[in-house]
Protein backbone atom coordinates (compact mmCIF):
# COMPACT_ATOMS: atom_id res chain seq x y z
CA UNK A 1 0.00 0.00 0.00
CA UNK A 2 2.99 2.28 1.35
CA UNK A 3 4.99 1.55 -2.16
CA UNK A 4 1.90 2.37 -4.12
CA UNK A 5 1.63 5.44 -2.71
CA UNK A 6 4.67 6.40 -3.71
CA UNK A 7 4.48 5.03 -7.24
CA UNK A 8 1.26 7.16 -8.09
CA UNK A 9 2.52 10.33 -8.17
CA UNK A 10 5.35 9.48 -10.62
CA UNK A 11 2.95 7.22 -12.67
CA UNK A 12 0.49 9.91 -13.47
CA UNK A 13 3.90 12.44 -14.35
CA UNK A 14 5.00 9.79 -16.81
CA UNK A 15 1.82 8.84 -18.08
CA UNK A 16 1.52 12.80 -18.82
CA UNK A 17 5.34 12.50 -19.91
CA UNK A 18 4.13 9.88 -22.36
CA UNK A 19 1.27 11.07 -23.93
CA UNK A 20 3.06 13.95 -24.61
CA UNK A 21 5.37 12.21 -26.45
CA UNK A 22 2.89 9.91 -28.36
CA UNK A 23 0.62 13.33 -29.56
CA UNK A 24 3.79 14.98 -30.71
CA UNK A 25 5.41 12.01 -32.70
CA UNK A 26 1.50 11.65 -34.49
CA UNK A 27 1.90 15.35 -34.92
CA UNK A 28 5.10 14.86 -36.98
CA UNK A 29 3.60 12.11 -38.75
CA UNK A 30 0.93 14.48 -39.99
CA UNK A 31 3.41 17.26 -40.48
CA UNK A 32 5.62 15.19 -42.90
CA UNK A 33 2.24 13.28 -44.94
CA UNK A 34 1.12 17.07 -45.65
CA UNK A 35 5.00 17.96 -46.43
CA UNK A 36 5.12 15.02 -49.02
CA UNK A 37 2.11 15.65 -50.07
CA UNK A 38 3.14 19.17 -50.89
CA UNK A 39 6.29 18.78 -52.04
CA UNK A 40 6.68 15.25 -53.50
CA UNK A 41 9.52 14.63 -50.96
CA UNK A 42 10.19 13.00 -47.60
CA UNK A 43 11.59 15.64 -45.04
CA UNK A 44 11.93 15.64 -41.05
CA UNK A 45 9.79 18.26 -40.37
CA UNK A 46 10.29 19.37 -37.32
CA UNK A 47 13.06 22.03 -35.52
CA UNK A 48 14.16 19.21 -33.35
CA UNK A 49 15.95 16.06 -35.22
CA UNK A 50 13.28 13.82 -33.34
CA UNK A 51 10.79 12.41 -34.99
CA UNK A 52 8.52 14.50 -32.71
CA UNK A 53 6.85 18.42 -33.32
CA UNK A 54 6.41 19.32 -29.51
CA UNK A 55 3.68 21.70 -30.52
CA UNK A 56 1.40 18.91 -30.73
CA UNK A 57 1.93 17.39 -27.95
CA UNK A 58 1.64 20.74 -25.96
CA UNK A 59 -1.77 21.45 -27.75
CA UNK A 60 -3.29 18.23 -27.27
CA UNK A 61 -1.90 18.48 -23.78
CA UNK A 62 -4.08 21.66 -22.94
CA UNK A 63 -7.34 19.88 -25.20
CA UNK A 64 -7.77 17.31 -22.27
CA UNK A 65 -6.70 19.09 -19.72
CA UNK A 66 -9.26 22.07 -20.33
CA UNK A 67 -12.16 19.66 -22.18
CA UNK A 68 -11.59 16.06 -21.44
CA UNK A 69 -14.51 14.63 -19.95
CA UNK A 70 -16.05 17.68 -19.83
CA UNK A 71 -19.11 16.42 -22.13
CA UNK A 72 -19.03 19.86 -24.09
CA UNK A 73 -20.77 18.76 -27.40
CA UNK A 74 -18.88 18.89 -31.20
CA UNK A 75 -18.93 22.13 -32.08
CA UNK A 76 -18.06 23.40 -28.75
CA UNK A 77 -15.40 21.59 -28.64
CA UNK A 78 -14.14 22.25 -32.14
CA UNK A 79 -14.03 26.31 -31.96
CA UNK A 80 -12.40 25.91 -28.38
CA UNK A 81 -10.00 23.41 -29.06
CA UNK A 82 -8.96 25.72 -32.57
CA UNK A 83 -8.73 28.96 -31.00
CA UNK A 84 -5.83 27.35 -28.03
CA UNK A 85 -4.23 25.48 -30.25
CA UNK A 86 -3.95 28.66 -32.81
CA UNK A 87 -3.13 30.65 -30.23
CA UNK A 88 -0.42 28.27 -28.73
CA UNK A 89 0.91 28.23 -32.82
CA UNK A 90 0.99 31.85 -33.01
CA UNK A 91 2.83 32.28 -29.70
CA UNK A 92 5.65 30.22 -30.50
CA UNK A 93 5.93 31.70 -33.79
CA UNK A 94 6.77 35.08 -32.06
CA UNK A 95 8.72 33.68 -29.49
CA UNK A 96 10.96 31.58 -31.87
CA UNK A 97 11.35 34.64 -33.99
CA UNK A 98 12.56 36.61 -31.32
CA UNK A 99 14.78 34.10 -29.81
CA UNK A 100 16.69 33.01 -32.90
CA UNK A 101 15.85 36.00 -35.03
CA UNK A 102 14.25 34.45 -37.77
CA UNK A 103 10.52 33.68 -39.52
CA UNK A 104 10.79 29.88 -39.11
CA UNK A 105 7.24 29.11 -41.42
CA UNK A 106 5.19 32.16 -43.18
CA UNK A 107 1.49 31.83 -43.99
CA UNK A 108 1.48 35.39 -45.79
CA UNK A 109 0.23 33.81 -49.04
CA UNK A 110 -2.31 32.29 -47.67
CA UNK A 111 -6.34 33.64 -47.24
CA UNK A 112 -7.05 34.52 -44.12
CA UNK A 113 -4.00 34.70 -42.13
CA UNK A 114 -2.43 37.02 -38.87
CA UNK A 115 0.99 38.12 -39.76
CA UNK A 116 1.57 35.01 -41.65
CA UNK A 117 1.84 33.13 -37.99
CA UNK A 118 -1.62 31.56 -38.34
CA UNK A 119 -3.97 30.41 -40.55
CA UNK A 120 -7.43 29.81 -41.27
CA UNK A 121 -6.91 26.16 -42.84
CA UNK A 122 -4.44 25.74 -39.55
CA UNK A 123 -7.27 26.55 -37.38
CA UNK A 124 -9.76 24.45 -39.29
CA UNK A 125 -7.01 21.25 -38.85
CA UNK A 126 -6.44 21.59 -35.00
CA UNK A 127 -10.38 22.23 -34.36
CA UNK A 128 -10.72 18.71 -36.23
CA UNK A 129 -7.73 17.30 -34.62
CA UNK A 130 -8.94 17.91 -31.18
CA UNK A 131 -12.26 16.54 -32.02
CA UNK A 132 -10.86 12.89 -32.94
CA UNK A 133 -8.28 13.29 -29.81
CA UNK A 134 -10.93 13.81 -27.28
CA UNK A 135 -14.05 11.24 -28.57
CA UNK A 136 -12.33 8.60 -30.10
CA UNK A 137 -7.74 8.62 -30.13
CA UNK A 138 -7.51 9.44 -26.55
CA UNK A 139 -8.96 7.00 -24.40
CA UNK A 140 -7.95 4.06 -26.99
CA UNK A 141 -4.20 5.84 -25.90
CA UNK A 142 -4.59 5.58 -22.18
CA UNK A 143 -5.98 2.33 -22.88
CA UNK A 144 -2.84 1.28 -24.04
CA UNK A 145 -0.88 2.60 -21.81
CA UNK A 146 -2.20 0.84 -18.89
CA UNK A 147 -1.14 -2.42 -20.04
CA UNK A 148 2.34 -1.19 -19.39
CA UNK A 149 3.84 -1.97 -15.77
CA UNK A 150 4.42 0.86 -13.52
CA UNK A 151 8.23 0.65 -13.31
CA UNK A 152 7.88 0.02 -17.51
CA UNK A 153 6.19 3.32 -17.90
CA UNK A 154 8.40 5.47 -15.78
CA UNK A 155 11.23 4.03 -17.17
CA UNK A 156 10.16 5.04 -20.71
CA UNK A 157 9.26 8.78 -19.51
CA UNK A 158 12.58 8.64 -18.24
CA UNK A 159 14.63 7.40 -21.27
CA UNK A 160 12.25 9.67 -23.53
CA UNK A 161 12.98 12.60 -21.43
CA UNK A 162 16.47 12.53 -21.46
CA UNK A 163 16.47 12.31 -25.31
CA UNK A 164 14.24 15.14 -25.63
CA UNK A 165 16.26 17.25 -23.61
CA UNK A 166 19.50 16.36 -25.83
CA UNK A 167 17.44 16.75 -28.71
CA UNK A 168 16.55 20.24 -27.56
CA UNK A 169 20.10 21.32 -27.10
CA UNK A 170 21.33 19.91 -30.16
CA UNK A 171 18.87 21.38 -32.34
CA UNK A 172 18.65 25.07 -30.23
CA UNK A 173 22.92 24.57 -30.92
CA UNK A 174 22.11 24.56 -34.50
CA UNK A 175 20.01 27.02 -35.02
CA UNK A 176 22.53 29.34 -33.16
CA UNK A 177 25.30 27.91 -35.55
CA UNK A 178 22.94 28.39 -38.52
CA UNK A 179 22.32 32.28 -37.63
CA UNK A 180 25.93 33.07 -36.72
CA UNK A 181 27.10 31.54 -40.28
CA UNK A 182 23.86 33.52 -42.38
CA UNK A 183 25.44 36.93 -40.15
CA UNK A 184 29.10 35.73 -41.13
CA UNK A 185 27.33 35.21 -45.03
CA UNK A 186 25.85 38.80 -44.62
CA UNK A 187 29.17 40.85 -43.69
CA UNK A 188 30.47 39.38 -46.63
CA UNK A 189 27.88 40.10 -49.17
CA UNK A 190 27.70 43.96 -47.61
CA UNK A 191 31.57 44.55 -48.23
CA UNK A 192 33.10 46.92 -50.66
CA UNK A 193 32.58 45.84 -54.20
CA UNK A 194 36.43 47.10 -54.53
CA UNK A 195 37.15 44.08 -52.67
CA UNK A 196 35.26 41.64 -54.85
CA UNK A 197 37.63 38.37 -54.93
CA UNK A 198 38.42 38.79 -51.55
CA UNK A 199 35.11 38.87 -50.50
CA UNK A 200 33.93 35.83 -52.88
CA UNK A 201 36.77 34.00 -50.99
CA UNK A 202 35.75 34.20 -47.70
CA UNK A 203 31.95 33.47 -49.07
CA UNK A 204 33.15 29.87 -50.37
CA UNK A 205 34.98 29.25 -47.18
CA UNK A 206 31.70 30.14 -44.91
CA UNK A 207 29.62 27.81 -47.25
CA UNK A 208 32.12 25.07 -47.23
CA UNK A 209 31.72 24.70 -43.09
CA UNK A 210 28.72 22.39 -43.60
CA UNK A 211 26.52 21.47 -40.88
CA UNK A 212 23.73 18.27 -40.99
CA UNK A 213 21.69 20.44 -38.32
CA UNK A 214 21.52 23.50 -40.37
CA UNK A 215 20.45 22.36 -43.85
CA UNK A 216 18.00 19.63 -42.31
CA UNK A 217 16.35 22.94 -40.33
CA UNK A 218 16.12 24.46 -43.79
CA UNK A 219 14.43 21.43 -45.53
CA UNK A 220 12.24 20.88 -42.90
CA UNK A 221 11.22 24.94 -42.90
CA UNK A 222 11.25 26.19 -46.59
CA UNK A 223 9.62 29.81 -46.22
CA UNK A 224 12.51 30.04 -43.40
CA UNK A 225 13.28 33.78 -43.64
CA UNK A 226 16.05 35.81 -40.95
CA UNK A 227 15.44 39.12 -39.65
CA UNK A 228 18.85 40.70 -39.97
CA UNK A 229 20.94 38.03 -42.52
CA UNK A 230 18.07 37.90 -45.76
CA UNK A 231 20.83 37.89 -48.02
CA UNK A 232 23.04 34.94 -46.13
CA UNK A 233 19.87 33.18 -46.61
CA UNK A 234 19.54 33.15 -49.98
CA UNK A 235 23.52 32.37 -50.63
CA UNK A 236 23.26 29.27 -48.13
CA UNK A 237 19.83 28.14 -50.09
CA UNK A 238 21.54 28.55 -53.12
CA UNK A 239 24.44 26.97 -52.58
CA UNK A 240 23.17 24.02 -51.13
CA UNK A 241 20.51 23.64 -54.10
CA UNK A 242 24.23 23.49 -56.35
CA UNK A 243 25.08 20.70 -54.35
CA UNK A 244 21.85 18.80 -54.30
CA UNK A 245 22.50 19.12 -58.27
CA UNK A 246 26.05 18.01 -58.37
CA UNK A 247 25.40 14.93 -56.58
CA UNK A 248 22.28 13.98 -58.42
CA UNK A 249 24.43 14.63 -61.99
CA UNK A 250 27.34 12.24 -60.53
CA UNK A 251 24.63 9.51 -59.44
CA UNK A 252 23.20 9.71 -63.04
CA UNK A 253 26.74 9.55 -64.57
Amino acid sequence: MERSMIMEPWMTISRWILLFAIYSILGWCYEVVLDFVARQKLVNRGFLMGPYCPIYGFGAGLVLLLFYDQNLNPIALFLASAAICTALEYFTSYWMERFFHARWWDYSKKHFQINGRVCLEGFLAFGAMSVILVYWLHPGVVALLELLPPLGMIIAAAVFVGWFAFDIIRSVLSALHLDQKLARLQKNWEENISKFQKRVTAGKKILADKNFGERRLLQAFPTFTSQKHSQGVEQLKEHWQKLRAERKTKTKS
